[in-house]
């Protein structure tokens, strides 16, 4: 349970694109090269990581539950 986030979190950062994603949002904190706000990069980023870790840890409580019953 401990290290279930940063394990998911190692694991979404595996996709090419999310990593394209976070390189979009680190670049749009620098006002120099981007004239938009940073929340217009970093929001939609969390969204997605956020219901990729909630889709993988029902899908892992799911495993678990199997996995008892099956002992």
């Amino acid at each position: 349970m401990i290290d279930f986030i940063p394990k998911t979190l190692i694991l979404q950062f595996k996709k090419l694109a999310n990593i394209y994603f976070l390189l979009t949002a680190i670049l749009q904190c620098i006002p120099i090269i981007s004239p938009l706000h940073p929340a217009s990069a970093i929001m939609p980023l969390t969204f997605v990581l956020t219901v990729a870790i909630i889709r993988e840890g029902i899908e892992d409580y799911k495993r678990h539950k199997n996995d008892h019953t099956m002992n």
